[in-house]
């Protein structure tokens, strides 16, 4: 793989997407970890926090591992791209790789949006079936 010459406008924009991604991914894992702090002390000040706290516990942890997913392919992203800026042996190589990395949080973000929708129709569904359900009872 050659070296791709790139012109000084280029790449500055390279280290800005290189910078930004990496400030993305610092981002995504410190979300997933005050989401996961906030949901145990919401549940610790609770009422019962021995019987409230397993939920948001699992919730939590599935939550800075998904943060930490993404997190960790836009760390792949911006090590990629800081390899095409500075270096002049294989910037396709590292191109692709940071094509791969972007391909791999973009598979991640749709199945969780996925995932969401999902959720949503089910939730919607069971309000739906289970509202009716309750007025037709009221009724007797």
């Amino acid at each position: 793989m050659a070296h791709i010459p790139f012109t000084a406008e280029d790449d500055a924009n390279l280290k800005g997407m290189a910078r930004f991604a990496r400030f993305a991914a610092v981002a995504a894992i410190a979300t997933g970890v005050l989401q996961m702090i906030t949901q145990s002390v919401g549940a610790l000040l609770s009422p019962a926090p021995a019987a409230n706290l397993g939920v948001p516990l699992c919730t939590g942890a599935v939550g800075v591992l998904v943060a930490g997913l993404l997190g960790f392919f836009l760390f792949r992203v911006a090590k990629a791209v800081d390899l095409v800026v500075n270096t002049d042996d294989a910037d396709q190589l590292h191109l692709v790789e940071s094509l791969r990395a972007l391909q791999g949080y973009f598979m991640v973000k749709g199945v969780i949006y996925i995932l969401g929708v999902l959720v949503f129709c089910a939730c919607f569904t069971a309000v739906v079936f289970f509202g009716a359900a309750a007025l037709s009872m009221v009724g007797r």
